[in-house]
């Protein structure tokens, strides 16, 4: 069974999947919110807020952590 163990608040929606590297989940949101945390605890490690509303699943190769925003 799913059992939720934390949760996170953003500014917006987030319509955008999550996507995990290891133990890191990253996570944008729609007012351009990037978020990594900890999957097992939940504990965020750094967030950071991009220009321009942010609608695209992140992507993830090697070192570097890609969104696209509605602005380019």
């Amino acid at each position: 069974s799913t059992k939720l163990v934390w949760i996170w608040t953003l500014q917006s929606r987030c319509y955008a999947q999550p996507i995990i590297d290891g133990n890191n989940v990253y996570v944008v949101s729609q007012k351009g919110e990037v978020v990594s945390g900890d999957i097992d605890s939940g504990k965020k490690n750094w967030s950071i807020k991009v220009n321009g509303p942010i609608l695209a699943d992140p992507d993830f190769n090697q070192d570097h952590l890609f969104v696209s925003t509605q602005n380019g």
